[in-house]
């Protein structure tokens, strides 16, 4: 409840201060319209611009409404700050933890993933390996498998020749 009180007293302060500045405006706007009342061949030449207000880049820091001004900003930036700070700040700190720890999970799940990943890679170059070293085997073997299989039958036919010999001898 004080925050909301105090928060509207100083936005109340601004519209007084936004109020007073515009008002020293407009009083000071005639004055200026007077003088530029009164031109020279000169200011017709130039386009009569001396008759409007220069505003300068920088503020005056001999004028004393320029301190006024600044005391103000302050004032209104340090309520500001003592009304946000306990109810905004707390929620953005709270945002930004919450990003981090986030962040930082995704960041250990993807590790995680990847050592997953390569621990994949790794049992498949194994299974791999395994596979091709008894495919070999199974080849060897199977070629010794037919050499044997391609000498029973030379030798059965060698046989079954000098058989056929014998009996054409005969």
């Amino acid at each position: 409840m004080i925050r909301r009180l105090l928060l509207t007293l100083a936005l109340l302060a601004c519209l007084g201060l936004a109020r007073r500045a515009t008002a020293q405006q407009h009083a000071e706007g005639p004055e200026a319209g007077a003088g530029a009342a009164h031109t020279t061949p000169h200011d017709a030449a130039t386009g009569g611009h001396e008759g409007h207000k220069q505003y300068e880049l920088l503020p005056n820091a001999k004028d004393p409404q320029t301190w006024w001004a600044a005391v103000w900003v302050l004032i209104i930036f340090v309520v500001l700050l003592a009304v946000l700070y306990p109810t905004a700040w707390k929620n953005v700190l709270a945002g930004l933890k919450a990003r981090e720890d986030r962040i930082r999970k995704d960041i250990a799940d993807a590790e995680a993933a990847r050592a997953r990943a390569e621990a994949t890679l790794r049992e498949y170059n194994t299974k791999l390996a395994t596979a091709e070293g008894q495919i070999r085997e199974m080849l060897s073997k199977a070629t010794a498998d037919a050499e044997k299989i391609a000498t029973s039958i030379r030798m059965q036919a060698q046989h079954e020749a000098a058989l056929n010999d014998e009996r054409a001898a005969l």
